[in-house]
């Protein structure tokens, strides 16, 4: 975590005016070190004593100060000194060449070879003695697909996190294939790509194997263009800071110009899409990468969200926050069950008058539909016998139900 602040800033005399918020959070130190901050987690400093100022002696002392323990702090004096090669692994233009090298791999294996150098696994080098291999590996098991290759990949990057120290990244991914039996998977649920965003890295995980929803079914196939985006701090957390620091600044400038402008990952570029009541309070969102649907045409995160409902004219039009919430109950986590259709469904007006309509949101089903509903159901069940079967559904044990027209 770093933190600035100005040191002759203005003081009032006022402890609760002077010592509110004077500090910002910030991803990186400088412009030059801003594209190397998300890969490297580390900062050398070099200091050089002269016979008239002790520059070391203050520096430790300002730790102290900062409350690092001295326990921490270690001194080399001449002749035992610590090397450093300036080997240029995190550089622009080395950065650049990666990224377009990765982008010309399949989705699946392009993300897993991103979370190896997002995650802090391998260098540039070690990325340059791995993309070979595992675009040997990919032709030779082409018949699996991009799923052997991406997880084997998967496989690789757990082994990296426990490897002995002494074992070199090339030796345990040898390691690895060796030993590796591909599974295929059966599991019906969604497998979705994980990205949280900290104040200075990017993180990738999954694929998970993660309940559906009702827009991501019926974009069928394209799965693998839609992101489950998190925001946390460094440690993984929810964003925490104290009175001392400036914590709206930080969101606007971080977290909003994700949201706004988006990112780009592995080749393709993700835009904000939405997301769920539940989730939000995680600080997750849904992200998606534009494509084209061979019957819906050009799919893009605006056209997903029109396709939700018209609310124009509508108080919603003019609420942004109820309006997402709208939009919210299309994203929450359900079952597939039946598909029914246009004769077997009406549409009925709402009980009561504005502002107090008491049927928003809460329809009625027969018990015939909810049979069937429930059939459909038990057949993803293991157990379907140990469960009573309900005489009503709410929003916290949802199923969908498609509507043919």
């Amino acid at each position: 975590m770093m933190e600035k602040f100005q040191i002759h800033r203005p003081m009032t005399g006022r402890r609760d005016v002077d010592f509110r918020r004077f500090k910002q959070r910030v991803g990186f130190l400088s412009p030059t070190h801003a594209p190397v901050a998300p890969y490297a987690r580390h900062l050398r400093l070099v200091l050089f004593n002269n016979p008239y100022d002790d520059v070391i002696g203050k520096f430790v002392s300002m730790c102290v100060i900062a409350g690092l323990s001295k326990s921490m702090i270690f001194k080399c004096s001449p002749p035992r000194q610590i090397e450093a090669l300036g080997l240029g692994f995190f550089s622009p233009k080395r950065i650049y060449d990666l990224h377009k090298t990765l982008s010309t791999f399949y989705w699946p294996v392009a993300f897993q070879l991103e979370s190896l150098l997002h995650n802090g696994l391998l260098n540039t080098d070690d990325m340059d003695v791995l993309i070979p291999r595992v675009r040997e590996l990919s032709r030779k098991h082409a018949r699996q697909g991009a799923t052997y290759a991406s997880d084997l990949l998967r496989r690789y990057n757990e082994a990296l996190q426990i490897r002995p120290a002494l074992e070199s990244p090339l030796k345990c991914y040898q390691r690895i294939l060796a030993k590796f039996e591909f599974i295929p998977p059966t599991s019906k649920n969604f497998r979705c790509h994980h990205v949280t965003f900290t104040p200075t890295r990017m993180l990738l995980e999954g694929p998970y194997s993660s309940q559906s929803n009702r827009v991501i079914r019926r974009y069928q196939g394209f799965e693998d263009h839609f992101l489950r985006v998190d925001f946390r701090d460094e440690d993984r957390l929810q964003y925490r800071w104290d009175r001392e620091v400036d914590g709206a600044s930080f969101l606007a400038e971080r977290v909003g110009n994700i949201l706004k402008n988006g990112f780009e990952l592995a080749g393709r570029r993700f835009e904000f899409l939405a997301y769920s009541s539940s989730a939000l309070r995680e600080h997750a969102v849904w992200f998606m990468n534009p494509f084209v649907h061979p019957q819906r045409g050009r799919i893009n995160a605006e056209s997903i969200r029109t396709s939700l409902g018209n609310f124009e004219g509508t108080k919603l039009s003019r609420q942004p926050s109820k309006f997402a919430a709208r939009l919210a109950q299309a994203f929450t986590a359900t079952d597939p069950s039946v598909d029914i259709c246009r004769n077997e469904w009406d549409e009925m007006p709402d009980l009561g008058k504005e502002p107090y309509l008491f049927t928003d949101g809460v329809g009625t089903i027969s018990k015939a539909l909810g049979d069937r509903i429930w059939a459909k159901l038990c057949e993803r069940k293991r157990n379907p016998g140990y469960t009573a079967q309900p005489s009503a559904v709410s929003h916290l044990q949802p199923f969908f139900i498609s509507f043919q027209i």
